[in-house]
C-alpha cells in the first residue's frame, strides 16, 4: 500500500502495542527516534515481552520512499525480570532473540514489522507522537482570587504539588522540547561531557553512577539552561503561580513573548495517590518508562530549598497522555490544571510579593535581586 503524507523527519517518541503474530501474544514497545540530519535517523527501541525486556539501537535512512526503510538489527540486549522485580542482563549466547529483520513504514502513522532470527513475526499498531500537539487536558478557568480559594481547599498539606507555566502547552521536559527522544544517546554522549565541565566548576565530585548525584547534577544544569529529562515542580501553589506569571508581567503580552497565550497554566498533581499507585524511579534511561517524583537534592543548588523544589524525572515525552492512560485504567484522577488570564499578572505578582515570593527570594544572588528590582521598578504598573 502506498504511503501518504510521508514526513522527512520521523524524530519523536512512539509508544504503543505490538503483536507477536506467530504466537498471538500482545505487549507494548517504545521507540525513541532522533533525527540526525538529512535522511539520517537513530532509533532506540525498548520492547516488553512478559518477564523479558529487549533493547536495541539502530541507525536508518528515511528517504520518503513508499517502500519505507529496511534494517537488519544485529545488536539486541535481553533483560530478564528477577524475583525481586529487578531486571538482569542475559548472556548473549542464551538470550531468546539475537537479531531481527525490521521494516519501518508510514501511512498516517509509524508502523514497525519485524521477523526475529528464530522466525517469529511481530507487528506494531500504528504509532503516533502527539507531544507537540496542543494540550487536551480539561482545565479549570479561574481568576486569581478564585485560584487562591481553590488552593486553600486542596486538602491535606503536602498531598499535592504544583507546576506553573506561562503557556498552556502539554507537560514536556526541556530535553524532550529540543525534539530529541533517544535518552540512551543523551546519557552515553552528552551527560559525560556535561559532568566533565560541571566538575571543573564545583569542588564536589559529581558521579554518574550514583543516582542522587546524577539527579543533583542534571537539576543544577537545568537551572542554568541545560536541557534535561527533568521537570521542576514545587510544593507551593504560590511559587508555581509566580513562575507562571513572571514572564507575562509587562504591560502587554507582545512586550514579553510573542508566543504567549491568553492564559497561564498551573498544574496540580495528587502526589500522594500517584506515588502510592506507581513505582518511583531515579533512572534516566529508556528501559524504565516512567514519570517519577523525588525531592530535589539540594547539593550545589541554593535554589532548591527556597523554591520548595520537587523533581519530576521523565523518560516519557507526552506526560499528559501517559498519566491520562493510567487515570482511565485506575478510574482515578491524578492530574489537574488551572488556567488564569494573563491579564491577572500584575495583581498576582503584587500579592505574591506580599507573601515574600519574589525573584530575590527564590533565586539567591545578584541575578535574583536584579530580576526582582526590574519587575518592581519597571514592570509593576
Amino acid at each position: 500500500m502506498a504511503m501518504s503524507n510521508i514526513p522527512a523527519n520521523l524524530g519523536g517518541q512512539y509508544i504503543g502495542n505490538y503483536t507477536n503474530m506467530t504466537h498471538g501474544k500482545y505487549s507494548f514497545l517504545c521507540v525513541n527516534i532522533d533525527h540526525i540530519g538529512g535522511s539520517h535517523h537513530e532509533a532506540y527501541a525498548t520492547i516488553f515481552s512478559g518477564d523479558r525486556i529487549y533493547t536495541t539501537t539502530f541507525p536508518f535512512d528515511w528517504t520518503n520512499s513508499s517502500q519505507g526503510a529496511f534494517i537488519n538489527v544485529t545488536q539486541i540486549t535481553e533483560y530478564i525480570r528477577q524475583g525481586n522485580g529487578t531486571f538482569n542482563k542475559s548472556e548473549g549466547n542464551v538470550q531468546q532473540y539475537k537479531s531481527a529483520d525490521l521494516h519501518i513504514t508510514w501511512e498516517k502513522w509509524l508502523r514497525l514489522t519485524w521477523t526475529t532470527d528464530n522466525q517469529e513475526s511481530m507487528q506494531s499498531e500504528g504509532l503516533i507522537t502527539a507531544a507537540a500537539a496542543p494540550s487536551e487536558l480539561r482545565s479549570i478557568i479561574v481568576n486569581w482570587q478564585d485560584f487562591k480559594k481553590e488552593v486553600g481547599d486542596v486538602g491535606p498539606l503536602r498531598r499535592y504539588i504544583f507546576r506553573g507555566q506561562s503557556l498552556t502547552n502539554r507537560l514536556r521536559t526541556s530535553y524532550h522540547r529540543t525534539n530529541r527522544s533517544n535518552i540512551a544517546r543523551y546519557y552515553k554522549e552528552n551527560v559525560p561531557e556535561l559532568q566533565h565541565f560541571m566538575s571543573s566548576a564545583h569542588k564536589d565530585y559529581l558521579s554518574l553512577t550514583e543516582l542522587s548525584d546524577l539527579i543533583s547534577m542534571l537539576t543544577l544544569a537545568q537551572h542554568h539552561g541545560y536541557p534535561t529529562p527533568i521537570l521542576d515542580w514545587t510544593k507551593s501553589p504560590y511559587i508555581a503561580a509566580y513562575f507562571a506569571f513572571i514572564n507575562v508581567s509587562c504591560q502587554t503580552a507582545g512586550d514579553c513573548d510573542d508566543a504567549l497565550d491568553s492564559f497561564i497554566r498551573i498544574y496540580k498533581i495528587d502526589l500522594e495517590e500517584y506515588q502510592n499507585d506507581f513505582p518511583q524511579f531515579m533512572d534516566v534511561n529508556d528501559m524504565n518508562l516512567h514519570v517519577s517524583f523525588v525531592i530535589t537534592p539540594p547539593a550545589n543548588n541554593p535554589r532548591a530549598i527556597p523554591q520548595q523544589s520537587i523533581s519530576c524525572i521523565s523518560t516519557i515525552d507526552d506526560i499528559e497522555t501517559y498519566i491520562a492512560f493510567y487515570e482511565r485504567n485506575m478510574h482515578k484522577k491524578y492530574l489537574f490544571a488551572y488556567d488564569i488570564p494573563t491579564s491577572e499578572a500584575n495583581n498576582a505578582l503584587k500579592d505574591l510579593e506580599l507573601m515574600g515570593i519574589t525573584h530575590a527570594a527564590l533565586f539567591p544572588g545578584l541575578d535574583g535581586i536584579s530580576r526582582y528590582l526590574r519587575w518592581k521598578h519597571f514592570e509593576n504598573t
